[in-house]
């Protein structure tokens, strides 16, 4: 294969002698201004002479590298006629410019990375002399210039870009990892034996099993995070073989059919054949369509259950005809959009579905590129939204959307638009399960689409405040944790307001009632929202102290709580006055207020009581704590609804865990409680045990006689040495 040939004009002035050193296998001619010098250059390369001007030079032959790989990319590039849809032109117009952009892109990174190096040669700390750090300087200021820009038009990342990144990435981390166990060089112990010789020979196994592992579950749930090119591969390769519909398509061609139109398995013909359908009104998908089209037509009317369901009215056909039949590729998108827009026009509320769906069909199978499909689905997007109906929104955009995901090159921006419009359609019919699922579809994390954390917050919280609405607050949880990385980002007050209240329903539906209440307490003091609304939560809050574990910590919200003035309007504050004052609650008050909590508040735990029940058991063993110094296990058991065993093991619970100060005597069946107040003994919650005071005096009286007498012992040994035995044998008698 003949080498690529470069001419440079340079100044005859040029000092001499050249040297030679490797740049790529061209011919490179010098040739001198006024035409009398020749020198010619080959020994795989570049010129790099004693000289600056010839860094100049090299530089200029590096950048040239560029266009000289054209025709590797082109072969490289050749994959997309096997693995992309759409028309011959199509795809080699889709090539030309990839490989354009490629060659173009690593021809400005070359520039750039040798005029680096040239600077950083000439005017760094040792002029003359490469540096240790150029060559990393220069590819980094090359890699942010070149690759790392997105487009100023559509704030995305280039996918050419993307694939020479990733390609680079991938070498680099298989280089770093053979490094790591070189010997001489790599980490101290995984470079020597023998861990070196295991991780030769098993390393790269392991690595492409789990690649490959990976990559597949990947594409299996979320293939529209795969990059483009790669997931248009693998859809030819493991989705559109599916299906076939002729010699060509099964040994040659996969077909591309969409996952919603693949056919199910006949059913038996029941004993009495149902009538034929009458027949299909004419339209661009009768006889004159193409197979592909037929085939789309005859699963839908076998999907159907009336074939007159799925065939759009004449005029929508009519105007589908047109567009189908226009001669040129370009001309289509406009008759599509012209046609969407005069949709209210020629459809009825009665056909608007199976028109729009028609329509969607029909645009998809031209495969008219990713442009013209934006463009498109852009003005659909505008002509559902425009109806303003939830059955339209729902049917058609789900139709879509699942239409969008079978395709090679994903439209992010249509599908969150779409996701919203359906989303809202399932909330106004109160299918808040699905309106979450549909958001949670919403492309928020692409490079290829630019989204702020504001914009991620507005739907993440949407996605928390569906769920929660079906009580679902473990699906909640997830997406509330995802708002803590981002919210401190994030200036909507209102979208902060919505996040607070979720965090506050979700510790309420997890039990965690002191921490719901303090939330809910915050939240009803914002000016953010009515009256009515304060009000509500703040009844939220009072609510949960009630049912939060009786202790310190409880007694300090409800304090907090009795103190608001707004309290003794709502119906809740004769509890919370009660419980805050620790005073007995009887029967008929606990069940008053529960005619008033959600169904999770009431729930029954593991040991067939609910939250209230304990909550009520342990501020009742609290309160008889103020009126009684000491009391057996079976009457407090009657004064709390309890046996004397359940009675015991409740209270010794709430002494072991700091909520309450006593102890209990478990000879005598009898619980002493202390004094003080368990707040007043700790700032920070936690009661320390207090001997009673009489009885402390008494074993200190004790323990001081014990003293005296044997003080008064050891002095009349002392005194009479001699009398030892006596006074032994009287100390014994």
């Amino acid at each position: 294969m003949a080498s690529s040939l470069l001419v440079l004009k340079v100044p005859s002035t040029l000092p001499a002698p050249w040297s030679t050193r490797a740049a790529g296998g061209r011919n490179v001619w010098v040739e001198a201004d006024d035409g009398s010098q020749w020198r010619r250059v080959r020994d795989q390369g570049a010129l790099s002479a004693r000289t600056g001007v010839s860094d100049a030079i090299s530089s200029l032959v590096d950048a040239e590298t560029g266009p000289t790989l054209t025709r590797a990319l082109l072969r490289h590039r050749s994959m997309i006629f096997l693995f992309r849809s759409g028309t011959f032109r199509q795809k080699v117009s889709l090539v030309l410019r990839a490989t354009r952009k490629h060659a173009t892109n690593l021809a400005r990174f070359a520039t750039i990375y040798k005029l680096t190096l040239l600077t950083l040669k000439h005017f760094g700390p040792t002029p003359g002399k490469e540096g240790p750090y150029d060559s990393f300087l220069g590819g980094l200021l090359g890699g942010y210039v070149v690759f790392g820009q997105r487009s100023p038009r559509t704030g995305k990342v280039s996918s050419v870009s993307q694939q020479i990144v990733i390609y680079i990435f991938a070498r680099v981390s298989l280089a770093l990892a053979r490094l790591a166990v070189k010997p001489g060089h790599g980490l101290p112990l995984v470079s020597n034996e023998p861990l070196h010789t295991r991780l030769s020979s098993n390393a790269w196994p392991v690595f492409a099993s789990l690649s490959w592992g990976l990559v597949m579950a990947l594409f299996r749930y979320h293939p529209e995070d795969l990059q483009s090119s790669l997931r248009s591969s693998m859809t030819y390769i493991y989705k559109d073989c599916d299906e076939w519909d002729s010699l060509r398509t099964l040994l040659w061609h996969n077909k591309n059919v969409p996952a919603e139109l693949l056919l199910p398995p006949l059913p038996p013909p029941p004993p009495p054949p149902p009538p034929p359908p009458p027949p299909l009104p004419p339209s661009s998908f009768s006889s004159a369509s193409s197979p592909p089209q037929r085939r789309r037509l005859l699963v839908a009317a076998r999907h159907a259950p009336d074939a007159r369901s799925m065939a759009p009215s004449a005029k929508v056909a009519d105007a589908l005809a047109r567009a189908e039949s226009a001669s040129a590729d370009a001309a289509k998108p406009p008759l599509y959009e012209a046609l969407l827009g005069d949709m209210k026009a020629l459809s009825s509320p009665a056909t608007v579905v199976d028109d729009l769906n028609a329509v969607v069909d029909s645009f998809f199978d031209q495969a008219l590129g990713a442009v013209a499909t934006r463009s498109v689905l852009a003005v659909l997007v505008a002509t559902i939204k425009a109806f303003g109906n939830d059955d339209v929104w729902i049917d058609v955009g789900g139709r879509t959307l699942t239409t969008i995901a079978a395709q090679p090159s994903p439209f992010f921006d249509a599908t969150a638009a779409l996701c919203e419009l359906v989303a809202s359609a399932h909330e106004s019919n109160e299918d808040f399960a699905d309106a979450a699922k549909v958001l949670t579809r919403i492309p928020l994390d692409s490079a290829q689409r630019k989204v702020t954390d504001e914009d991620r917050a507005r739907v993440w919280v949407r996605i928390v405040r569906n769920y929660l609405e079906v009580d679902d607050h473990v699906a909640a949880d997830v997406y509330i944790n995802k708002l803590r990385n981002i919210m401190h980002t994030v200036s909507d007050d209102d979208l902060n307001l919505h996040f607070r209240l979720s965090q506050a329903r979700i510790q309420d539906a997890k039990r965690d009632f002191l921490v719901a209440a303090q939330r809910y307490h915050e939240i009803s003091v914002s000016t953010a929202i009515d009256e009515d609304e304060r009000l509500h939560t703040l009844a939220m809050a009072i609510k949960c102290a009630v049912l939060a574990p009786a202790g310190p910590v409880r007694s300090r919200t409800l304090g907090l709580l009795h103190k608001d003035e707004r309290s003794g309007r709502l119906a809740e504050f004769a509890i919370l006055e009660k419980m805050f004052l620790d005073q007995l609650l009887s029967a008929d008050e606990v069940a008053k207020f529960a005619e008033g909590l959600a169904p999770h508040q009431l729930a029954k735990t593991s040991d067939g009581s609910t939250v209230l029940d304990k909550a009520v058991v342990e501020h009742n063993l609290h309160g008889a704590s103020r009126l009684y110094r000491n009391i057996r296990f079976d009457a407090l058991g009657s004064l709390l609804g309890l046996d004397a065993d359940e009675a015991e093991e409740t209270t010794a619970r709430m002494i072991q865990q700091g909520r309450l100060a006593g102890r209990i005597d478990q000879l005598d069946g009898v619980v002493c409680f202390d004094t003080a107040s368990a707040e007043d003994e700790s700032a920070t919650g936690r009661v320390e045990r207090a001997a009673d005071k009489e009885l402390q005096q008494w074993d200190t009286n004790i323990e001081t006689l014990a003293e005296e007498l044997e003080s008064i012992t050891n002095a009349l040994r002392l005194e009479f040495p001699r009398g030892q035995e006596f006074v032994a044998a009287n100390l014994n008698a």
